[in-house]
């Protein structure tokens, strides 16, 4: 959960888990967890502020990683939650992520 905060520079509060992923990149293997979430803060300075940070819609989140099949899932899974909320069929957070908060301060 840290890597929110080091490598995007946000405090957040958990909603939704959206599983695990695990794919490879040549020889390597990588499995991540991925959850949605609602930020709190947004940090112009952070720990590694040197990092590109846009925000941008489900749609264009998965134009922009169209190369990586793998994350597009959790864009698609995050937007099908989202609705859902939306639509009143789920609640805003999960109950059991609302005790998960990420914050530098």
């Amino acid at each position: 959960m840290r890597e929110v905060i080091e490598e995007g520079g946000v405090n957040a509060q958990l909603l939704h888990g959206l599983g695990k992923s695990k794919f490879s990149e040549g020889d390597k293997k990588y499995t991540y967890y991925s959850y949605m979430m609602k930020s709190s803060t947004v940090y112009d300075d952070w720990a590694e502020s040197a990092r590109y940070r846009i925000w941008v819609s489900y749609d264009d989140a998965i134009a922009l990683l169209a190369k990586r099949p793998h994350m597009v899932k959790v864009v698609e899974k995050a937007k099908k939650i989202d609705g859902k909320v939306k639509a009143g069929k789920l609640p805003e957070a999960d109950r059991k992520m609302r005790k998960f908060t990420l914050d530098l301060e």
